[in-house]
């Protein structure tokens, strides 16, 4: 072999050293942490079809807008064109159809006791407790990264790809390049077909990529 080739392998050898080294020094999940995330995930995946069975066309709307969107209620009542205490009222009513629905699934999944009070969903859950938008490719890879209960911080320290460029990517999704795709596919368990185009192989019912 070659003093250059030589050189040539010592470098590469060197570069997967120095990568694996960083990533090694990263802060990944512990089991303990993976546990809980998934059974949160799993929870709202529950709360989501609860959301789209069991709800009305104008709570639904209410949903949307105050969990997914952000929305106060306050503009709600301006988009709906109802009064405030209106909207109150249903979205107290929301969460007692969505309590009455999985309080023995919350009790299950996180022990007796945990359903003795009204489960009402944290704030900066919510949008992960929305049904999938799946209009485009920003959309899609937001409601992935919702529905999986994953920080924007969690999958930049497993990906590379900095949390500014995370926020760039979900809203502009048309941006993306082919490693970013390639790396957030698998983290998300989809395919590359479904982030770009919305479709879903014959072999998948709709659950492991977003829920219908």
């Amino acid at each position: 072999m070659s003093r250059t080739a030589n050189n040539s392998t010592s470098s590469y050898n060197a570069d997967e050293k120095h990568a694996f080294e960083q990533w090694q020094s990263k802060k990944h999940e512990t089991t303990d942490e993976q546990t809980l995330r998934k059974r949160k995930a799993e929870l709202y995946a529950l709360v989501r079809r609860v959301i789209k069975n069991e709800l009305e066309p104008d709570q639904q709307e209410i949903v949307r807008l105050h969990w997914y969107e952000g929305k106060s209620l306050s503009e709600i009542s301006d988009i709906l064109g109802i009064d405030r205490s209106t909207v109150f009222r249903k979205e107290k009513k929301i969460n007692e159809i969505i309590y009455d629905k999985l309080k023995y699934a919350v009790e299950y999944r996180f022990g007796k006791g945990a359903a003795d009070s009204p489960f009402i969903i944290p704030k900066q859950d919510r949008a992960a407790c929305c049904p999938a938008d799946g209009n485009s490719i920003s959309s899609r890879l937001r409601d992935l990264r919702l529905h999986k209960c994953i920080t924007e911080n969690a999958i930049s320290r497993e990906t590379g790809i900095s949390t500014k460029r995370l926020g760039i990517i979900e809203k502009t999704g048309e941006l993306i390049t082919i490693p970013e795709l390639q790396k957030l596919t698998l983290i998300y368990g989809t395919t590359s077909d479904y982030v770009l185009f919305g479709r879903m192989p014959k072999y998948c019912k709709g659950e492991m990529y977003y829920d219908t």
